[in-house]
């Protein structure tokens, strides 16, 4: 099962890199393209020969005889070594010179498909997170595809020199092969198997990024509703107010309720429970000066198992301004009413 997976796999990033070269690379910047797999070979080549450059430099100088002639005799192959590494220095800037001529390219191509997608969808789609969980995933693979040339660009230049350097190995001792392939499979494993981990975590965190990435508008509550809010439940909850506590009670759930919905788009949740920390206290204090009870009673009263409960008069409850949701008002435009300001046609 895991042999058909793996295949299954490996048939899927062969048939991306060949809709990524073929479809919009090539489609983009043929020559740029056919450059960079020049290149490639290139590259390949003069690591093949810089390595066996290497290696005939290394048999003049571990052989025996005095250290001058050694170096005399290693002499040639050492200027070959240094000529091919300066070379391969060249193809690799050539080749990052020319990935960067295809990436902004590459990427103009798949924002245009993105775009043109999208906007031949109907607008329905926009309401299913499904969907708007793979148009984020398009809209961001759409904008890193020239991480995607490099990346391939760097792979292939990789595998080409491990060809190179196995060729060379076989040729100087068949036995030195399977402990290169013993060093590189690992290393390539692990490096496939991290970054499927980080595509599955990305994919695993699209649903917690949707609607991070729009405009809302944040408001603050001005000082003077704060101040009349205030008024009106000290007004509530004089100390000698002489009004049933349940009529108090359904007063205030109307004032300050009615007064945080009102607010319920700004930026509000330390003022609701400010408020809520008013409102306990002055119905607190109340219930003290009219029924002659201390603070003891009162946490008797109120929490007999150590845990608060809320103050009630029969059914009704004194509720918690806090606990309404504070929804942000999306910015869509000049045109579009406030959330308070009722439309007008």
């Amino acid at each position: 099962m895991d042999i058909r997976a793996g295949r299954g796999r490996w048939r899927h990033l062969n048939a991306t890199a060949a809709h990524l070269w073929h479809h919009l690379a090539a489609g983009t910047s043929p020559r740029a393209v056919a450059l960079t797999c020049l290149l490639q070979l290139v590259s390949g080549a003069v690591t093949a020969f810089g390595l066996y450059a290497t290696t005939s430099a290394l048999t003049p100088l571990l052989a025996a005889g005095p250290t001058a002639e050694r170096v005399r005799d290693a002499l040639p192959a050492l200027i070959v070594t240094a000529a091919a590494a300066c070379a391969r220095s060249v193809v690799a800037a050539l080749t990052v010179a020319t990935t960067a001529r295809i990436g902004p390219r590459v990427d103009g191509m798949a924002e245009t498909r993105y775009l043109e997608a999208t906007t031949k969808a109907p607008l329905a789609c926009y309401d299913d997170p499904a969907w708007s969980d793979q148009s984020e995933a398009a809209s961001r693979a759409a904008k890193d595809v020239h991480l995607m040339v490099e990346a391939f660009t760097a792979v292939t230049t990789a595998l080409l020199c491990i060809v190179a350097a196995a060729g060379i190995m076989t040729h100087l001792h068949p036995a030195l092969l399977p402990l290169m392939l013993l060093a590189v499979v690992p290393r390539g494993w692990a490096a496939v198997r991290a970054a499927r981990a980080a595509y599955f975590a990305d994919r695993h965190t699209l649903a917690d990024r949707r609607g991070t990435d729009k405009w809302y508008v944040c408001t603050f509550i001005a000082d003077r509703p704060v101040r009349s809010v205030k008024a009106k439940i000290r007004t509530l909850t004089h100390r000698t107010s002489q009004q049933d506590l349940a009529v108090v009670l359904v007063s205030l759930n109307q004032v300050a309720h009615g007064w945080a919905n009102y607010f319920r788009h700004a930026v509000a949740k330390r003022t609701f429970s400010n408020l809520d920390n008013l409102v306990w206290w002055r119905v607190i204090r109340l219930l003290q000066e009219r029924h002659h009870r201390n603070w003891t009673d009162v946490r008797r009263r109120l929490s007999p198992t150590g845990r608060w409960r809320p103050i009630s008069a029969g059914e009704i409850e004194l509720r918690k301004i806090s606990a309404i949701p504070a929804t942000r008002y999306r910015y869509r435009g000049n045109t579009i009413p406030t959330p308070w300001t009722p439309a007008t046609t």
